[in-house]
């Protein structure tokens, strides 16, 4: 998430400034250095996205293991660690592949522009387009959002029980130290 994080800032940011400095959507690159930087300021957009709600999905899931199933710690373990940090990596980058395919440069007299072709190969009609956008919509937002919601009122409610089973154990627990302190006097070792 750091790493997705960083890029973000890296590849991103300076991309959405440039244009609000200098009230103009022209694309300061042109030629093949141009294209790559639009291309992968889409792709990499799109991926910190993702992976960062991927992330924040694996971190509740973690959390949750961690308060709910309390007696097994090792539940989660390294190589499932491991495996969800690369599955995020190649899910985020599969997931977005269409904007490697779609973010084009158009020049239009001496001015470039960076714009995201809907055509082709990739989406050969709206109904495709529609499809895609549902698809990630829901994958980038919906889903993760969802799923830390359950986990995270599961671990509430799971720790408002503990709470109250501490709360009741605890006057017997007093007592039961009490008697044990009592009993130590009576048989003089203290």
């Amino acid at each position: 998430m750091a790493v997705s994080d960083l890029l973000f800032l890296l590849s991103v940011i300076p991309v959405r400034i440039t244009p609000l400095m200098n009230n103009s959507w022209q694309w300061y690159v042109s030629g093949i250095l141009g294209s790559i930087f639009c291309t992968s300021s889409n792709f990499l957009r799109e991926v910190t996205l993702l992976v960062s709600t991927q992330s924040l999905a694996w971190i509740s899931i973690d959390r949750f293991a961690a308060v709910v199933f309390l007696m097994k710690l090792g539940l989660i373990s390294t190589k499932i660690h491991t495996l969800a940090l690369i599955s995020t990596c190649i899910l985020a980058g599969v997931e977005n592949i269409p904007w490697v395919l779609t973010s084009k440069l158009v020049e239009s007299g001496s001015n470039t522009f960076r714009v995201v072709m809907y055509r082709g190969p990739v989406f050969p009609n709206q109904e495709a387009i529609a499809a895609h956008t549902g698809h990630h919509g829901t994958f980038v937002s919906i889903v993760p959002l969802f799923l830390i919601t359950v986990l995270y009122s599961w671990i509430a409610v799971t720790l408002k029980r503990q709470n109250e089973a501490l709360a009741e154990s605890a006057p017997s627990l007093q007592r039961h130290l009490l008697k044990k302190t009592k009993k130590s006097y009576s048989n003089g070792r203290c």
